[in-house]
């Protein structure tokens, strides 16, 4: 996943966790859970959890 990251334009694209990279256009809300935790809900309407840096 680091070698797909470094790749992506990262303007574009945020990681959201190891597993997870998503374009930005894709993210519809942005909320602060705790401790730099974040849940992110996409617009298809899959929830995404942040892990903690």
């Amino acid at each position: 996943m680091n070698k797909l990251y470094n790749l992506v334009d990262k303007a574009q694209f945020i990681r959201v966790n190891r597993s997870i990279v998503i374009n930005k256009i894709y993210i519809k809300k942005c909320m602060y859970i705790k401790n730099n935790e974040y849940s992110f809900k996409s617009k298809n309407g899959d929830t995404l959890l942040s892990s903690r840096p």
